[in-house]
């Protein structure tokens, strides 16, 4: 069996087909807090990651999935940990957005620990 893990280890296929285990390969970038809403106009994403700043991000959109890429650095000084829950280093978000949006349109903003995408909707004909 290849390995799947990531870890360098390679695993019997026996262990993946007797007890059904399945080995995946996890990514080391976290994913920050992100919520996904909509207004009449345009669908809103905030993505909560402080201690960045504006063009720290890179924020694409491809069909309908939005991805918002960085690196969140350590502060200076830091040497002995006594508690951690922080994270640091790269990270990635995704989301699917319902419908397609007016991309030329997109706009974020950075402030107070967010990042704000604002998606134009596409306006449908009424059907009246």
């Amino acid at each position: 069996m290849d390995d799947r893990s990531g870890g360098g280890k390679k695993f019997p296929r026996w262990l993946a087909v007797e007890y059904g285990w399945r080995l995946q390969r996890h990514s080391s970038s976290w994913h920050p807090p992100t919520d996904l809403y909509e207004n009449e106009d345009a669908y809103i994403v905030l993505v909560e990651v402080g201690g960045m700043r504006r063009g720290e991000f890179i924020v694409s959109i491809d069909r309908q999935l939005l991805s918002v890429r960085g690196v969140r650095r350590e502060s200076e000084g830091m040497q002995v940990y006594h508690q951690m829950e922080v994270a640091y280093g790269d990270f990635l978000s995704e989301v699917r957005i319902p419908k397609p949006v007016v991309s030329e349109r997109v706009k974020a903003t950075y402030g107070d620990g967010f990042l704000r995408i604002v998606l134009p909707k596409i306006d449908e004909p009424s059907t009246r």
